[in-house]
Parts: C-alpha cells; sequence; structure tokens
C-alpha cells in the first residue's frame, strides 16, 4: 500500500503539482490531509524548511530527520532545511549526529531566547544586528542556489 501524508511543514517551496485524481479513486493508496486548494493536486516540494524558535531536542531532532528522509524517499529532489532562531543546548555535535537527514542547518542566534516569540522581532534584528543578517543571507542564498535552474548532463 502506498501511503502520502505527513505532518505539516513549516514553509514548502514548489513550482510544480500534479494531478492525483486517478490515485484518489484507488483503493490501495491512501492520501491523507492534503490540504491544497485543490484536492486533486499533489505538491512537488523543492525545498521544505522546518522552523524552530528556542533549540530543538535530540528526541526532536531525531523524529524531524526522519520525516526529512521520509519525504526525500518520495521526493528525491527534495531539500530538507532546519532553521533555529537560537540555538539553546543544540550543539554542533548534537546537530550532525541526530541531524544526519537535512541538507542543511542554520542557527541564527546562539544561546537561549530573552522571552517568548514577538512578532516583528527577528525583522527588526535584521537592521540592526549585521552578523544576523549575513546568516540570513546566505540561509536565503542557499534557497536560491536549489531553486535556481540548471543544465546538467548528470542522469542522477
Amino acid at each position: 500500500m502506498l501511503q502520502f501524508g505527513f505532518v505539516d511543514q513549516d514553509i514548502i517551496i514548489y513550482q510544480e503539482t500534479i494531478d492525483i485524481t486517478d490515485l484518489a479513486k484507488s483503493k490501495n493508496i491512501l492520501l491523507q490531509k492534503n490540504n491544497t486548494t485543490d484536492g486533486n493536486k499533489l505538491i512537488i516540494p523543492q525545498i521544505i524548511c522546518e522552523l524552530k524558535y528556542n533549540g530543538i531536542t535530540s528526541h526532536g531532532l531525531i523524529i524531524y530527520s526522519e520525516y526529512a528522509a521520509d519525504i526525500k524517499s518520495i521526493f528525491p529532489d527534495c531539500k530538507y532545511f532546519l532553521a533555529l532562531r537560537y540555538k539553546k543546548s543544540s550543539t554542533a555535535n548534537k546537530l550532525f549526529r541526530h541531524g544526519k537527514n537535512f541538507d542543511k542547518i542554520i542557527s541564527f542566534n546562539n544561546g537561549q531566547s530573552k522571552g517568548s516569540y514577538k512578532k516583528g522581532g527577528f525583522l527588526h534584528q535584521l537592521k540592526t544586528d549585521n552578523e544576523l543578517k549575513n546568516k540570513f543571507e546566505e540561509f536565503i542564498d542557499e534557497i536560491k542556489k536549489v531553486l535556481q535552474v540548471r543544465q546538467t548532463f548528470f542522469t542522477k
């Protein structure tokens, strides 16, 4: 049985969808939570970004890394990024060891947040903190690289 259905992702960047009308009629395929505006379309993700505000536990990192592996087994060209606003106790060792299925992991600030999330706070800090701005620009550059149409002669 083929099953499509994953937890909600924070950001999905895509350009293509496929018509799944015939798949939806099959009894051997289970389609869950197709939240597109047209239920007969399946999004083909190019990039998925998982966002965490105040670090991530080892357990959470392992789980999200497995989600990345599952999604990439169905959509092999999809890149899966993890972006941490604050790193808290997420050491480089922990991120490498448990986040092995992420294509990129970035932390915008080390340490723990100085309070709860405030809407617009990140945008305000981008204007005043050059290091944060540079990290964010590098993150955006990575996204642009993935989305860039390249001519290639590789089969795989």
